[in-house]
């Protein structure tokens, strides 16, 4: 079978009219999927993939993720679509557009314990949107909203994220002291998850 699928084969397949270059294995197991959650798994991994090379076409798997998800039933493979739409869309600049997806698997989170993880996650990822949008009080709002949930080991990866990102706004505002301080945070954490690119990361932005 040829590594690469031919455009007149993807015809057949309309949402994946973009997708020329996947490799026929992936597009395979897409097609071969046991069930619908199964598929929303691989069609994110495929965003995650072709991200770096076409954004119409990660937006795209995204959507499609999206309606499987919905045909699935599943409220966490929902989250995880309709983040993964979300950040596609920031990316070409869709601000309004990306809250609303954003927005939309908060109101799944809820306050359930068993999406925690993900709702800080979509809180940060507001945040990077408002500090790209230029709005720094906005952004540090979703930052400080997202910091207060983080209150279990598994979620100390994304409190030292959250801790550098509300640095780099403090710094940004001649707040030295502030990002100093909350810098530290980030590498205690880091340091302490043996997270040694995270650490050099973090000492860049202390200077």
């Amino acid at each position: 079978m040829n590594k690469y699928l031919s455009l007149g084969f993807l015809l057949f397949f309309p949402w994946l009219v973009f997708a020329q270059s996947f490799e026929s294995q992936e597009f395979e197991r897409l097609i071969n999927a046991p069930d619908d959650t199964t598929k929303v798994n691989q069609l994110l991994a495929l965003v995650r993939k072709y991200v770096g090379d076409s954004l119409e076409l990660s937006e795209q798997l995204a959507g499609e993720a999206l309606r499987a998800a919905e045909k699935a039933g599943d409220e966490m493979s929902l989250v995880k679509a309709y983040k993964a739409k979300g950040t596609i869309i920031n990316y070409r600049g869709g601000v309004e557009e990306a809250i609303e997806c954003y927005d939309q698997a908060l109101a799944i989170c809820a306050d359930r314990p068993e999406f925690k993880w993900e709702k800080i996650s979509i809180l940060l990822n507001i945040g990077v949107v408002y500090f790209y949008a230029g709005d720094d009080g906005k952004s540090l709002e979703y930052y400080i909203e997202a910091e207060s949930l983080c209150n279990e080991p598994s979620t100390e990866d994304l409190r030292a994220k959250i801790f550098n990102n509300m640095a780099v706004i403090y710094r940004k505002l001649n707040r030295f002291e502030d990002a100093a301080r909350i810098y530290q945070k980030s590498l205690k954490i880091k340091s302490n998850n043996k997270d040694s690119l995270g650490m050099a990361t973090t000492l860049n932005n202390i200077g």
